[in-house]
C-alpha cells in the first residue's frame, strides 16, 4: 500500500512541477497557480509517513524531494502571517 501511495504521491508532484513550468512557458493564470499549490499539497498528503529513515537512501532522497515544494510554502506563508499578526511591529530580522 506505501508503494502506490508513493507513486501516487510521485505522480502529483510532477503534475506540479509541469504546472510551474507551464505557468513560465504559456503566461501566468490564477488557475494553474492555483492547481499547482494544489497538487504539492495533495503530494504532501498523500505520500506515506515513514518512521524507519534508513530503510533506504532512496526513499529518504524521495522523501526530500516530495517535501520541499510544500515546505517551501509553509515557510512563505508562515513568513506572511508574521508580518499581520496583531500586536506585530512589521518585519522582524531575529
Amino acid at each position: 500500500m506505501a508503494s502506490i501511495r508513493y507513486i501516487l504521491a510521485i505522480v502529483c508532484f510532477c503534475l506540479g512541477v509541469y504546472l510551474v513550468y507551464d505557468l513560465f512557458a504559456s503566461g501566468f493564470d490564477w488557475m494553474i497557480l492555483l492547481a499547482a499549490i494544489a497538487s504539492f499539497v495533495i503530494a504532501h498528503i498523500i505520500k506515506p509517513k515513514t518512521d524507519d529513515h534508513s530503510a533506504s537512501d532512496f526513499l529518504d532522497v524521495l522523501d526530500l524531494v516530495i517535501e520541499l515544494p510544500f515546505r517551501s510554502l509553509a515557510l512563505i506563508l508562515r513568513s506572511l502571517s508574521g508580518i499581520f499578526r496583531k500586536g506585530s511591529d512589521g518585519i522582524d530580522f531575529d
